[in-house]
């Protein structure tokens, strides 16, 4: 098998792996990190990017947004897209509160644990390149 084909498989099956794991881990209570997450991008969709770095509109905790803009600005794209995908949703799903709960509870969690799986896949791809180039040939 080809170098490059291995390297897009092991990537796809890290994928899977992670996917697999947060569907088994939304079974359980929420994360403080995931409810952190949820607190500051509905701040900067309701309110301002700038008011996540106050306690004025916290509803979670004690901590206002410690994080780099660019970790809100990804968190705020994602809660978004949760967003839109609740709209798409509800037009062909029953306006039910078992549907509200499903789309404001796990869906969103799902989608603001993706920003994650998707970086750790990165992070691989870039481990794979750096130690699969040419200077490191005397490992292999």
């Amino acid at each position: 098998m080809k170098k490059s084909t291995l390297l897009w498989v092991i990537i796809f099956c890290a994928f899977v792996l992670r996917l697999v794991l947060v569907l088994y881990a939304l079974q359980y209570r929420e994360n403080t990190d995931i409810l952190r997450y949820k607190d500051w991008a509905r701040t900067a969709f309701l309110h301002s990017y700038a008011d996540t770095y106050t306690q004025k509109y916290l509803t979670f905790g004690t901590l206002p947004n410690n994080q780099p803009p660019g970790s809100l600005y990804i968190l705020s794209a994602f809660y978004d897209i949760n967003i839109l995908f609740a709209k798409i949703v509800l037009r062909f799903a029953p306006h039910t509160p078992v549907v509200y709960a499903w789309l404001s509870v796990p869906a969103l969690d799902f989608m603001l644990r993706l920003p994650s799986i998707f970086a750790d896949c990165l992070i691989g791809l870039g481990v794979w390149l750096y130690f699969g180039s040419q200077k490191f040939q005397a490992f292999n």
